[in-house]
């Protein structure tokens, strides 16, 4: 097979990355050929050295087969299977993997059996099944190459929390451009009502446009819409979104009475490729009610319709007794601005994003509270909030509303906890264990700082906690105090103190508890709510010694921890530090005297059932309103929430619209499959105007840019012209009128007496207005910028001030030494030659900008 050049580019800049980093990033968009990439390095690596073998990773068996299958087209290599019913010799210089299979059995090859891991559809990689597999092989000196389609500014950051670089890149408007996917042309058209029509301002009903209503409201315009579709199609293979399972059934009718062969899905299901080959290939268009908006891919789709509306506003809400995560703990008042804690459900992943809107609103007459009680959950939500939540087969977490999640008749299953990557304090796993038996078990004293360890000479953990205290390098007395009691279980006091400074006298090799001091508090410090997974497992093991239910004589592997306090302050920490490091963590609040005990149930799962067919299990109910009861939210980026409601945690969010039909089209098989031996000219996009521009369909522009003022432009522009347009040609347009806009910005700034240049103004100046606006992805972006990166930004006459951390610095040197590969003129020759009226500074070449100065200094010398 004859590799495209960018491919071939992509494995050059996977070696190189390697030569730095052991885990790096490929993203590509789809039909971009990021198996052949992976195959081609896998080919490379094994040709180096007899003793080189290759992992591959993939989570659904239709990406293990492909894996297989294409790795044997494309480089003749045979591969051995490792999954269910399959195992890989330990002969073979290549293993594919089912990463459900390998989770178990990763521990049958050696750390460093393989020396390079490749892990197909990589935003998986974040979650708990795959990280201990991928430590394993780490630990052994492997290094990681994961693959996935274009996540986009968001998903890098996620996937930033384990992968250390990108090693290369392939968007979908580079490949537009090359010619090996279609382009994008958009055309939007009003419509004309067959019959009496409603006016379409249709009520938001729970939050969300009531999708019955949405119905009634296009029912008036199938008719149009079909004729139109006929028209604007031709032979066109079409896929049409639709917002009910109804309004397929009646659109479907009347495409196949018009004479336009048609068809129809519907429903969330996983058999998605048996619903889809009961129809078989007779058809022209395929339309659907949220079946096919994520992960169907036919390279012969070349027109699609989006008429399913949904709003994005933050109607979605949480009754006034649910909490949010937020970073300074869980609050009922959150302000924009503040940092949220949200879930990624693809890895699941958890980080601190801006709230981006907050609302706090009384209840609408129409809506109506769902909820659920249960051991684990205690949820109160609108009806059409939308929920995380899995089925028992374990597929993956999709959404679902809170209402339509009450009409499931199986077991659900909702998160409750996530994992936030942290790479840990610096504490050992001694001084862990110390600071969970100081705060269970041990005193502080206010005047000397000392701190004493006590418990009862029968419990059968005194050796490891002086165990411990050793292991810590800590000088301490041990002591024993008689107990006189009338209770006869009682037993006498054994005691440890340890002074909080360094010893004097003797025993000066050991130290105090003070090296520890920050991390230490009786309200489990704030700074030691940054351990890592495994710290967090070494912490609670003490912590559960020291104040959790011990249950003596059972017979049964314990799973779970139960740890009993009266501090607040302290129970809240440990919940949150639980829920960041994947436990289910609920937080129960008794009351036996004046003063509550709160008991803080843990287990290491990051997930609660609910729901199903027993009689005896709680499930999802509808609630009566109470007079005058109001709701609240708020938004963040990533369209989850951490939530709590009378101490249980429940993760909910919102989900989005996506689609796919950019591949070339060659029924032939042709090898190359671009766009000049396809039969697909283009994929086009109708956009009807049938709704107001203040309801938010999924708009062409959203494919091309994430910024708002491109998105608005191009919208604006489609509207308008109402003929099929070139999305690329309107980004174009988008970008030149943002650049304009800049520029003008910076004329209207008054004349700095600085001789360095600022990132907007170099943006202008070099046509590279994605500099101004760089949002770091990788950990390493954020870093501040290195010494070097610091002379050489000075050096080339910058305002290194108005540099944001090392990417952004990065990106910028990366335009002036690309400039510099092609000639052009420096930083301080494109200002001077701007100051100087020269007509074309951002284009002029070194040579020329040297010589068009020479000349004019040697005229004003004259």
């Amino acid at each position: 097979m004859i590799a495209r050049p960018y491919q071939s580019a992509s494995v050059e800049s996977v070696e190189q990355a390697f030569r730095e980093f052991s885990k790096v990033l490929g993203v590509a968009a789809t039909g971009a050929g990021k198996t052949i990439v992976f195959s081609m390095f896998t080919q490379r690596h094994i040709a180096e050295r007899d003793g080189n073998r290759v992992l591959i990773i993939a989570h659904r068996e239709e990406l293990l087969t492909q894996a297989a299958q294409k790795l044997m087209r494309a480089t003749g290599i045979n591969s051995e299977l490792e999954r269910a019913d399959a195992r890989a010799s330990l002969d073979a210089r290549v293993v594919v993997a089912s990463i459900q299979t390998l989770c178990r059995r990763f521990e049958r090859f050696p750390a460093n059996h393989f020396t390079r891991i490749i892990v197909d559809e990589c935003h998986h990689a974040l979650a708990d099944s795959y990280q201990p597999t991928l430590q394993h092989f780490l630990g052994g000196g492997a290094k990681v190459l994961g693959v996935t389609a274009t996540p986009g500014t968001k998903g890098k950051k996620a996937l930033g929390n384990f992968f250390e670089t990108i090693a290369f890149e392939v968007g979908l408007i580079e490949l537009i451009r090359a010619g090996y996917l279609s382009p994008i042309s958009v055309k939007s058209f009003p419509l004309i009502a067959d019959k009496a029509a409603p006016a379409i301002s249709f009520a938001v009903k729970n939050g969300d446009y009531d999708q019955e209503q949405v119905d009634h409201a296009l029912d008036p315009y199938l008719e149009s819409i079909v004729a139109r579709l006929g028209a604007e199609i031709g032979d066109r293979k079409t896929l049409v979104f639709l917002p009910l399972i109804k309004t397929v059934e009646r659109f479907v009718a009347l495409c196949n009475a018009a004479g336009l062969k048609a068809a129809g899905v519907s429903g969330v299901s996983e058999e998605r490729a048996d619903i889809l080959s009961a129809h078989g290939t007779d058809f022209q268009i395929l339309a659907n009610s949220m079946l096919l908006t994520e992960g169907y891919d036919d390279p012969a789709i070349s027109a699609m319709m989006i008429l399913r509306p949904t709003r994005s506003e933050i109607l979605f809400c949480l009754d006034e007794q649910t909490e949010i995560l937020t970073s300074e703990g869980w609050k009922k008042d959150v302000r924009v601005g503040e940092s949220v804690a949200a879930f990624d459900p693809a890895s699941e992943s958890i980080r601190f994003v801006p709230a981006i809107q907050s609302t706090r609103r009384p209840l609408l007459p129409d809506e109506a509270f769902y909820s659920i009680k249960s051991q684990s959950a205690d949820i109160r939500v609108t009806s059409n909030h939308r929920m995380l939540y899995d089925h028992k087969k374990r597929t993956g977490w999709k959404f679902k509303t809170a209402e339509e999640l009450s009409k499931l008749r199986d077991t659900s299953y909702l998160p409750c906890a996530g994992y936030t990557r942290s790479r840990g304090v610096p504490l050992t796993d001694d001084e862990l264990r110390f600071i969970g038996w100081v705060m269970t078990d041990g005193t502080i004293n206010k005047a000397t700082g000392g701190i004493c360890i006590t418990q009862g000479a029968h419990q059968p953990w005194l050796e490891e906690i002086e165990k411990c205290i050793i292991g810590c390098g800590f000088k301490f007395t041990r002591g024993v105090r008689k107990r006189v009691s009338q209770f006869k279980s009682n037993s006498d006091c054994v005691f440890w103190t340890i002074s909080k400074g360094k010893p004097r006298g003797t025993d000066l090799h050991l130290r105090g508890w003070g090296a520890i001091y920050e991390y230490l508090s009786k309200d489990f410090s704030e700074k030691l709510m940054e351990v890592s997974s495994r710290q967090f497992d070494v912490l609670i093991q003490a912590i559960h010694l020291g104040d959790g239910a011990k249950q003596g004589g059972r017979k049964w592997t314990r799973r779970s921890f139960h740890i009993s306090t009266g501090n607040k302050v302290f129970a809240d920490r440990l919940q949150i530090t639980a829920v960041l490091n994947g436990y289910r963590c609920n937080v129960a609040e008794l009351h036996y005297n004046e003063n509550p005990i709160y008991c803080v149930h843990l287990k290491k799962q990051n997930w609660m059932r609910i729901g199903g067919d027993g009689k005896d299990r709680p499930t999802w109910g509808k609630n009566q309103n109470l007079e005058g009861e109001r709701c609240w939210c708020v938004q963040n980026e990533v369209g989850t929430l951490i939530t709590r409601r009378f101490g249980k945690v429940a993760i909910v969010g919102n989900s989005q619209m996506v689609g796919r039909g950019t591949r070339v089209y060659c029924p032939w098989g042709c090898t190359e499959r671009c766009t000049h031996g396809s039969r697909k000219r283009n994929l086009l996009l109708l956009d009807p105007l049938w709704l107001h521009e203040d309801m938010n369909l999924v708009r062409p522009a959203n494919l091309v840019t994430g910024r708002d003022e491109d998105r608005r432009s191009m919208s604006e522009r489609v509207a308008a012209k109402q003929e099929e347009l070139d999305l690329l040609n309107m980004l174009a347009d988008a970008e030149h009128e943002r650049e304009k806009s800049l520029a003008e910005k910076l004329a209207r700034m008054e004349k700095r007496k600085t001789k360095t240049i600022s990132v907007e103004e170099w943006a202008v100046l070099a046509h590279a207005p994605n500099v101004a606006d760089f949002e770091p992805t990788m950990k390493w972006h954020e870093s501040p910028i290195s010494p070097k990166q610091a002379e050489m930004l000075v050096r080339f006459g910058f305002d290194a001030g108005s540099v944001r951390g090392r990417g952004h610095a990065s990106a910028l040197l990366d335009v002036f030494f690309s400039r510099r590969k092609q000639g052009l003129a420096t930083v301080a020759q494109v200002r001077l030659l701007k100051n100087l009226k020269h007509p074309n500074p951002e284009t002029e070449t070194f040579a020329g900008a040297k010589a068009w100065l020479d000349q004019r200094f040697s005229k004003t010398t004259k």
